[in-house]
């Protein structure tokens, strides 16, 4: 123990007060990056009540013998931050992240875990960028594509909402969405009504390909065609009653977007709407910020719109009637609406 003028100049010094708050931090940071690593690894989801000794989850993950002592450590760094707990040899979960994020339901927190860890740890350390930090991070973001098409999907319960606003429950309707994702707002339209008909664009082939498995498997093949292309080197006739964007408006630099606003609106039929969904600049709390940061940092990527900028941006474009809706209470997160006009 320090001797007790040590520790009182520790404390008058504020070192004592500035060693437990950073102590804290580091802790919760280092919390969000050992679930993410444990839930990507799939250790999380082998913890059941049994439990696993070391062996035996080095065995399950083909974890060799000269990998073993770090396989030991990211354990008891979990046990130290009591997400997991070790008795008798076994090693169990314990703490409530550690639990919930085994669960089948939440794989969209723990893919957003490994998001929050690696791409946006990533956007910080870039900040406030150059040339190189910025291709680095675009090709960190490019790497990111699946975990982020996963992680997106926490914001599943509102969209599937919006989703059903838009999308009528009979008669022909046809919808082009851009930048598809997981499929998950295609699948849910084309449930909705058997009479939609859909046009997923996905530029990520690993991500293009997951979600044709998943519309494969619900039976809407030959409802749905999957292009996996980049949507600025497509061209359509106007044939769409629906143009969706969620979540991807910010992979478009802000000077192409008037352009590009205007090839969706010929795209559209007299009458037919564009419905975008964005994180807003200037609104919400640290995520928000935090993406915010990573638009202005990462090369080929556009700044977060501002709800009154990008509305008169949908003006400009030729769309009428068009409004913003806030989707969370005092939060950075909006739908955009506008219509072809006939």
């Amino acid at each position: 123990m320090l001797p007790l003028r040590v520790m009182w100049s520790l404390i008058t010094s504020g070192q004592m007060g500035l060693l437990k708050r950073l102590g804290k931090s580091s802790t919760e940071l280092y919390r969000m990056c050992f679930l993410a690593r444990a839930g990507e690894l799939g250790l999380l989801k082998r913890l059941g009540p049994e439990g696993a000794t070391l062996g035996e989850l080095a065995e399950v993950l083909e974890v060799g013998p000269e990998r073993r002592p770090a396989l030991e450590a990211l354990l008891d760094l979990g046990v130290t931050l009591r997400e997991l707990e070790a008795k008798h040899g076994r090693y169990r979960r314990k703490g409530y992240l550690a639990k919930q994020l085994a669960k089948a339901g939440n794989d969209s927190w723990q893919a957003m875990t490994s998001e929050v860890s690696g791409l946006h740890v990533a956007s910080l350390a870039a900040a406030p960028g150059g040339e190189s930090e910025a291709r680095r991070l675009a090709e960190t973001t490019a790497a990111f594509s699946s975990v982020i098409a996963r992680s997106s999907r926490v914001l599943e319960p509102v969209l599937t909402v919006v989703t059903r606003e838009l999308a009528p429950t009979a008669g022909p309707f046809h919808v082009l969405e851009v930048g598809c994702g997981s499929g998950v707002y295609v699948r849910e339209a084309l449930r909705r009504n058997p009479e939609t008909t859909v046009v997923a664009v996905e530029r990520v082939p690993d991500v293009a390909k997951t979600a044709v498995a998943a519309i494969c498997q619900e039976g809407f093949a030959d409802r749905c065609r999957m292009v996996n292309d980049d949507v600025r080197k497509l061209s359509f006739s106007q044939e769409f009653d629906l143009i969706t964007l969620h979540n991807n408006i910010y992979y478009f630099l802000e000077e192409e977007r008037p352009g590009l606003l205007s090839r969706l609106r010929s795209w559209l039929k007299p009458g037919g709407r564009l419905a975008v969904t964005t994180v807003c600049r200037g609104e919400g709390g640290p995520l928000s910020r935090v993406l915010m940061l990573w638009s202005t940092v990462t090369a080929d990527a556009g700044s977060l719109p501002s709800p009154g900028g990008f509305s008169a941006l949908l003006a400009q474009a030729g769309f009428t009637g068009v409004r913003t809706r806030h989707l969370f209470p005092g939060e950075a997160y909006a739908l955009f609406t506008g219509e072809n006009p006939a």
